[in-house]
């Protein structure tokens, strides 16, 4: 309608109908792509959640750590997202990918311990390329140990990553603070 040059509208505003549970652009059957893998990529652990979903739909995310490995953190899109083993998402409009992180913890064997009980030897952990020794997995921080071990005990090393190394002149930083 037009009234001394002014145009008024009758039409009413219009509502587009949207099926609960989708976004406007989206259908009701659209899947997003949860995706799985773990650092180090050959680490060789179970993970469980990864696959197509729709939108709001709750999966659990979970891994089991292999042998010789620690779990540490979920990451999403490089920043940590969760220090739990498993973990509840809500699926979004939108494909994610959770990388699982691991530290390498090793284990130490000598074929040369004796098998009867209470043998009393010495035990050293070599932290490979890139990674200093933190710790035993009882909390021993001595490095080589004696122990007196039976056939049932187990002693793990526990190594973490290299920060940095810093060289000045003959003395030598180390990323544990001390010097060298």
């Amino acid at each position: 309608n037009v009234r001394s040059g002014h145009f008024l509208s009758t039409q009413a505003a219009l509502t587009p109908l949207v099926p609960r549970g989708c976004a406007i652009g989206s259908s009701p059957s659209a899947k997003y792509v949860i995706s799985l893998s773990c650092e180090p990529a050959d680490c060789g652990a179970v993970l469980t959640g990864a696959g197509k979903y729709g939108v709001n739909t709750q999966v659990t995310i979970s891994q089991s750590a292999p042998e010789d490995y620690k779990f540490t953190h979920w990451s999403l899109g490089g920043v940590q997202y969760s220090a739990e083993e498993s973990f509840n998402y809500q699926v979004s409009s939108q494909n994610v990918s959770f990388v699982a992180h691991y530290e390498k913890t090793g284990s130490v064997f000598d074929p040369t311990v004796p098998s009867e009980p209470l043998a009393k030897v010495q035990i050293v952990a070599e932290p490979p390329e890139g990674k200093y020794f933190v710790s035993w997995n009882d909390g021993i921080t001595d490095n080589p140990r004696w122990v007196l071990m039976s056939e049932k005990d187990n002693y793990t090393a526990i190594y973490a990553d290299i920060e940095c190394q810093i060289t000045y002149g003959s003395v030598e930083a180390t990323a544990e603070g001390g010097y060298a």
